[in-house]
């Protein structure tokens, strides 16, 4: 739940999505790398929706959730 709630706060937009990648991640035991999650959270933005680097923050603390497993 520190995930979600950690996202929901950097990135309201992406939270859903980033707990995706989170769930698609333990189910498979895989480790995505920064560009495979960052394409995931670009992908169900429309244009400009959030700042580079928000996109940045997002797919570093999910990145980051998935290695400790939080």
């Amino acid at each position: 739940m520190t995930l979600a709630e950690d996202i929901a706060r950097a990135s309201p937009d992406c939270a859903d999505k980033a707990m995706r990648i989170v769930d698609l991640a333990r189910q498979g035991d895989l480790r995505p790398d920064h560009q495979t999650v960052q394409n995931a959270i670009e992908g169900n933005l429309l244009d400009d929706e959030m700042s580079e680097s928000r996109i940045q923050t997002t797919t570093s603390r999910v990145l980051g959730a998935i290695r400790t497993g939080a």
